[in-house]
């Protein structure tokens, strides 16, 4: 028989400020929770076989015989307005969060079931649907059984006797199966899951799911004569189960693990799962918690690569000592994650989520205690546990201790590793763990504060690659600032406060940097952690000048001592200030000519957590329903960046609204896939920059459907509310009223299918079409299929028929006169097999062309009015409407805030540009005509993309763009097949498309 485990029921998790007995904060509860009906809402009783301690958190679950909704609503607000001491208790009402349900089954976009991208156990074994002591796929037949220890040498340690005597490692997971004989000293396996064991199954603590477990790495294998034996077999083991067999949890299930491995006062916790959601306070404010009292976990950095931006939480939590993995051959895996965090985006810089890397594929113990090839940042991740389980027991107690926290052993990691070649800091963090060098630096190590990265070297030809993409370019006046995110690190004490403002110390050329700080000095560090937001702009006296600058930045701090209650703001100094000097070096060069400097808008961008924002891909539904790996030049588009950068252009992130820049300074803007609305001044701002003052433009746009956003609405698992979807693969009508003054729009049809482009098949995947195009413009259209084919379902069309719609699109020169003309007749080529070099052929539009076979929406006809029940929730997740509105209650994506927004604070002013040397002349930028050039296609599902270009007079020019358009074309292939992930295909597209176009600046 399987297990069976209890059904998901909306529930709210209610936190508190202090530890009590669990019945007497239930008594607490039950009082604030008096007015509702009886029988709408029960407490959730602890099972009987969970350890009574005490705990600072209860779960209520609302009853099916209650109206789910408003009983749900109203608990929340009789609690959140208890804020203060109930009935005269000492504790106080700390939040009140929704009781999420993860599980690694993926979601089904339908009414019946769904929903956002879920905590889950990270996949590691050879098989990921049944345990196997063999090497199903064949990928482990070169790897010796002893690779892992031998690779770390780890004999050397056990013939010392350092074999993690002393040590006490939780390992979170799905259980022991108390019949293993290669796990030796098991002190407790608790269960935290409601879930009740059959006589098939015994005894067991927990089924053992030996694709997610990698304990033997974690503490060791217990049997002398292992082949596949793990590091370090005498650490005191404490499994505490927190995954059902089907691999599904709850909040408070982990909340109640993370309780019991703080009140064991375990050093370390093995955590191999992770999610995209940063958001879920009661898990990240309990991983603080844990950091803070020196319990140092360690987490997998996820299995989502090897797209940017898809680091899982927690180990993209500072606190966390986040691990990617190696293959088999010794280089990144393909299926390791990547990128900098996106808590801060787009306000602010992402960090380095990832610290170390290590192995991630090779053989380990199974529960039939035999050996099982295994791969995934689940089996890396227990690496580094078991190594530093290993290299504490080496160490005397004393100073043992000095490093029992999360800060002072990521520092001895960072310390002991070896950056690899080839590989940046946000897929490595500090590189290769190296345990000789481990050592060495645990052995020297005195507590101290320290900053990642500790030396920001943003020279092209030096940083690069490790400090990509920081160092990727260099630093001209007029750009926008460069951002960076410094993390802190504190191992002297688990709460600090900044001492001074931070100082830039200028030294050679220093004086031609702005520098501006952003920090919290309110919170300062804790939990061992901290940040410190860094601004970097070149004065405007130097656009004409070339060098290098350099000096460093101080960060003072000094240690704080916890108030009685343990708050953080009520901390007083408790230790002489202390500093932190990370050197700069960075490359200035002269102001970059207009025609090479292109502007990439992020802050019109949105993804999950902080909404419903769909996959942009509607084929990959049930394989991800939401769109989490944010777009930005350094995470979704990193391959559009790269292809741009290898083109010679300069590009630039635009974290402000479209009215905040000078059109004159760029030869582009690029509006790609944004999901956020735009401000009412930043249509006409948009107009005049690209009629008046010859900005480029491109435009990228998804799909947006509201009859196929309906039929992804699904129920909340933790609430039982219904989630509506209020946004489609872009904001196409924010797009069509930004674009309306522009004579430009889409459809809002769904199509899906390829077509030729510049000598390949490009991939279709799910897109719109162009609507409406200004006279005297260029028209492609391809043969395509009406909606988007998931298995055996067409999504947004019926039994996907086939259609001609216009995909592609040239303007010259856009004008008034151009652009008021009723007339809706076509002229254009049609033809699947369009190329590049070939667009100069086709004929120009003679009238404005308008496809009045799409429906038509409001006062701009290109898209259908979203239902009210749609706008609301979509008002409800835009962050732009929250910061307009001040982030009003009911704005769901900008409640409590993780990451303050940034405030910029100026260093010190320069005041004599280069140190007293004599800046010379800026260099003559050439000059712009009235002329434009402009673009239009759609790309791989993205819509529509816009390119306007200035051009000179002279005809010739043309001509020559055309040439050297023609010498980018690429063989005849299919992109499809190339094994790239959908964003990395649109990237390349894009481009190749800006890099043609680019031509026309020459």
């Amino acid at each position: 028989m399987v297990p069976r485990v209890q059904e998901a029921t909306p529930g709210w998790i209610v936190g508190f400020d202090a530890f009590d007995a669990h019945e007497a904060l239930c008594s607490l509860v039950a009082s604030a929770l008096s007015p509702l009906p009886r029988g709408s809402w029960r407490l959730v009783a602890r099972p009987p076989h969970w350890p009574r301690l005490p705990t600072d958190f209860v779960a209520i679950e609302v009853t099916a015989a209650a109206d789910v909704g408003s009983t749900s609503r109203a608990a929340r607000r009789l609690l959140t307005q208890q804020a203060g001491r109930i009935a005269g208790s000492r504790t106080r009402v700390r939040g009140v969060w929704p009781r999420r349900w993860y599980t690694a089954e993926r979601p089904s976009p339908s009414p019946a079931g769904g929903g956002g991208p879920r905590r889950r156990p990270l996949g590691s074994s050879a098989s990921q649907t049944q345990p196997t002591s063999r090497d199903v796929t064949g990928r482990g037949k070169q790897t010796p059984y002893n690779f892992i220890t031998k690779a770390y040498n780890a004999s050397r340690w056990w013939s010392r006797d350092a074999t993690g005597k002393g040590l006490k490692v939780a390992v979170f997971d799905t259980g022991l199966n108390p019949r293993q004989n290669y796990l030796r000293d098991v002190v407790e396996a608790v269960d935290f899951t409601p879930e009740r064991n059959t006589a098939d199954v015994g005894d067991l603590v927990g089924e053992v799911k030996t694709q997610w477990r990698g304990l033997d790495d974690a503490a060791g294998a217990a049997r002398r004569g292992v082949d596949c034996a793990g590091f370090a077999p005498d650490a005191s083991l404490y499994v505490l189960r927190v995954f059902t067999s089907k691999q599904a949890s709850a909040t408070d299930w982990f909340l109640e693990a993370f309780n019991h491995a703080l009140h064991r006062r375990v050093h370390l916790i093995n955590l191999a799962v992770g999610g995209p959601d940063y958001r879920d306070t009661p898990f990240v404010d309990k991983v603080s918690q844990l950091a803070a009292a020196g319990i140092t976990i360690v987490s997998g950095a996820g299995n989502s690569g090897p797209g940017w931006g898809s680091l899982m939480n927690p180990a993209d939590d500072a606190a966390v000592l986040g691990v990617a993995g190696l293959d088999k051959d010794g280089k990144l895996a393909a299926w390791s994650s990547r990128g900098m965090t996106l808590w801060e985006e787009p306000l602010g810089a992402g960090r380095a989520g990832v610290d170390v890397i290590t192995h991630g594929e090779f053989w380990g113990a199974d529960q039939h205690n035999a050996c099982q090839h295994q791969w995934g940042t689940s089996v890396a991740c227990p690496v580094v546990v078991g190594l530093l389980a290993l290299l504490l027991s080496s160490l005397p107690e004393r100073q043992r201790n000095t490093l029992l926290n999360p800060a002072a052993l990521k520092q001895v990691v960072y310390a002991g590793s070896s950056p690899l070649p080839d590989y940046g800091w946000l897929e490595q963090g500090a590189g290769l763990l190296d345990a000789p060098a481990t050592e060495a630096a645990a052995r020297a190590f005195e507590p101290h504060a320290s900053a990642v990265p500790s030396v920001l070297d943003l020279r092209p030809t030096v940083g690069c690659p490790y400090l990509w993409p920081l160092c990727d370019m260099p630093l001209y006046a007029t750009m926008q600032p460069l951002f960076v995110n410094l993390t802190l690190l504190n191992s002297r004490s688990a709460t600090a406060a900044f001492a001074a403002p931070p100082l830039w110390r200028p030294r050679a050329g220093g004086h031609a940097l702005h520098v501006s700080f952003a920090y919290d000095d309110h919170r300062g560090l804790s939990a061992h952690r901290g940040f410190l937001g860094v601004r970097l702009s070149v004065s405007s006296s130097a656009s004409g000048w070339a060098g290098e600058v350099e000096g460093e930045l101080v960060i003072t701090l000094v240690d704080t001592a916890l108030a009685a209650n343990g708050s953080a703001a009520a901390a007083r100094p408790a230790g002489s200030p202390h500093s932190v000097v990370v050197p700069l070096r960075a490359t200035v060069v002269p102001t970059p000519p207009r025609r090479k400097r292109l502007l990439f808008d992020t802050l019109h961008s949105s993804a999950y957590p902080n909404g419903f924002f769909p996959n942009d891909d509607l084929s990959q539904l049930s394989v991800e329903l939401m769109d989490w790996n944010g777009d930005s030049p350094h995470t979704n588009y990193v391959p559009l960046y790269a292809s741009l950068r290898a083109s010679g252009f300069y590009v630039e992130s635009l974290r402000a609204d479209l009215t905040s820049f000078d059109a004159n300074l760029y030869g582009a803007l690029l509006l790609l896939d944004p999901e956020e609305p735009f401000l009412p001044s930043e249509p006409a701002k948009l107009r005049a920059d690209v009629t008046s003052r010859g900005l480029g433009l491109v435009v990228a746009a998804d799909w947006h459907a509201p009859d196929l956003m309906a039929s992804l609405d699904y129920t909340d698992e933790a609430t039982k509310q219904r989630r509506v979807c209020g946004a489609g693969g872009a904001n196409v009508p924010a797009l069509n009223e930004l674009l309306e003054p522009l004579g430009i729009g889409f459809g809002s049809q769904v199509y899906s299918g390829t077509y030729r482009l510049g000598g390949g098949a490009v991939a279709h995947l799910s897109g719109s079409s162009l609507r409406r195009f200004p006279a005297g413009g260029r028209l492609v259209s391809a043969t395509l299929s009406r909606g988007v084919k998931r298995g055996d379902r067409w999504l947004g069309g019926e039994k996907g028929g086939r259609e001609e719609r216009a995909l592609l699109a040239r303007r010259a020169r856009l004008s008034d006169a151009s652009m008021t003309r009723p007339r809706h007749h076509l002229y254009a080529a049609r033809g699947a097999d369009w190329a590049p070099p070939l667009l100069a052929r086709v004929p120009r539009l003679r009238a404005p062309y308008l496809d009045e076979a799409l429906p038509a929406w409001g006062r701009a006809p290109f898209t259908p009015a979203l239902t009210e029940a749609q706008q609301g929730a979509f008002v409800s997740q835009s962050r732009l409407l929250g910061i307009l509105r001040g982030c009003t209650v009911d704005n769901a994506s900008c409640r409590t805030p993780l990451v303050p927004r940034p405030t910029w604070r100026l260093a010190r002013p320069p005041s004599d540009p280069l140190g007293g040397e004599d800046l010379p002349t800026a260099g003559g930028a050439g000059r712009f005509r009235g002329y434009t050039v402009t673009l239009a296609l759609s790309l791989l599902g993205l819509g529509a993309i816009f390119a306007m270009v200035p051009r000179n007079r002279r005809r010739r020019r043309l001509a020559r763009a055309a040439a050297a358009a023609a010498a980018l074309e690429e063989p005849a292939d299919d992109v499809h097949s190339s094994g790239m992930t959908r964003p990395s295909l649109v990237a390349v597209r894009v481009a190749q498309t800006v890099a043609d176009v680019g031509g026309l600046w020459q």
